[in-house]
């Protein structure tokens, strides 16, 4: 997650930019038909100005793991663009469900506070407690996921994929 990413800047970029553009390369040159859905992060928007948040929205990102989702997003569009592969990036917003590991608490809030009350520890709730997030639960996000990968009409396009609901 981002945490690790600040402290291993060098790795998040061989995992973050390295490695989709090697993906990128392997359907380029062994199956240039292939659909690739790219998991990008709600994380590139940095702050935003509105809400629910558009596509269109400006990014900014404010961590080295949302500035290399961004440039793998803009990987996978440039490969659509001049290579004509099939390319979807998804946004995703905060994920929670089944899987997630329980060791990696830098990985989603929902799984890193369900782990704090697990073991007995104080969960710490920044501000009010007021502030809204959109949660995605892990089945819907394969969902939308496999019905981008299966429509055509979302090659070279890019979706903020959440639940749409606010969460305090």
């Amino acid at each position: 997650g981002a945490v690790r990413s600040v402290r291993e800047p060098v790795a998040d970029l061989g995992v973050n930019c390295g490695g989709q553009l090697a993906v990128l390369e392997a359907v380029r040159r062994e199956n240039p038909a292939a659909k690739v859905v790219f998991p990008g992060s709600r994380l590139q928007f940095g702050r935003v100005s509105e809400l629910p948040t558009p596509e269109t929205h400006p990014m900014e990102p404010l961590d080295v793991y949302a500035v290399h989702k961004l440039a793998g997003e803009r990987y996978h569009r440039i490969y659509h663009r001049a290579f004509g592969l099939r390319t979807t990036v998804l946004r995703i917003t905060n994920p929670y469900g089944a899987g997630q590991l329980s060791d990696r608490r830098d990985y989603g809030f929902v799984n890193a506070m369900v782990q704090r009350a697990l073991a007995g520890e104080t969960i710490t709730i920044f501000g009010d407690g007021r502030q809204l997030r959109d949660v995605i639960y892990v089945d819907d996000l394969v969902e939308a996921m496999l019905a981008a990968a299966a429509t055509p009409a979302t090659d070279g396009e890019a979706y903020n994929v959440g639940s749409g609901i606010g969460t305090p």
